[in-house]
């Protein structure tokens, strides 16, 4: 069930450019906040197949974080240095001794880079080895 404080949240990551509430207050990150009213919401995700997929992608993205101890803000974080273009981190819980491999890569081109370990990327559940090539602004989680 949909409540109106997510419809606010979900409003900047979903909707297009707010023209209109830019120019009206002045304000240049107005451009991102137009807000939906919740029936407009409901109907989005329900008719809208590009709003389906990044709602459905977040709803993954959370439920994957909330099964992971790896991700509790208590785990341990290093930062992995592998290419100028990536970012990548090590999350590692001591207490359950999980351990989740991040990294994005940030540029317009394809990276290849080598993994820190072997495992199951959580979002896909494909097993990679060894190293794997980024598509422009890919992600990864490894576990």
């Amino acid at each position: 069930m949909l409540n109106k404080s997510l419809s606010k949240w979900l409003s900047p990551v979903t909707k297009a450019n707010d023209l209109q509430g830019l120019k009206t207050s002045g304000v240049n990150r107005r451009i991102n906040r137009e807000k939906f009213e919740l029936n407009q919401l409901k109907d989005e995700l329900s008719n809208n197949k590009r709003r389906q997929g990044v709602f459905n992608g977040l709803k993954n993205m959370i439920s994957i974080r909330k099964e992971s101890t790896a991700f509790s803000p208590f785990a341990d974080q290093k930062v992995v240095d592998l290419d100028a273009n990536v970012f990548a981190l090590i999350r590692e819980n001591k207490n359950t001794n999980e351990r989740i491999f991040f990294a994005v890569n940030v540029s317009g081109k394809k990276v290849t880079v080598k993994l820190p370990f072997d495992g199951t990327e959580l979002q896909s559940n494909r097993h990679l080895k060894d190293e794997i090539t980024l598509s422009p602004y890919e992600f990864i989680w490894v576990k």
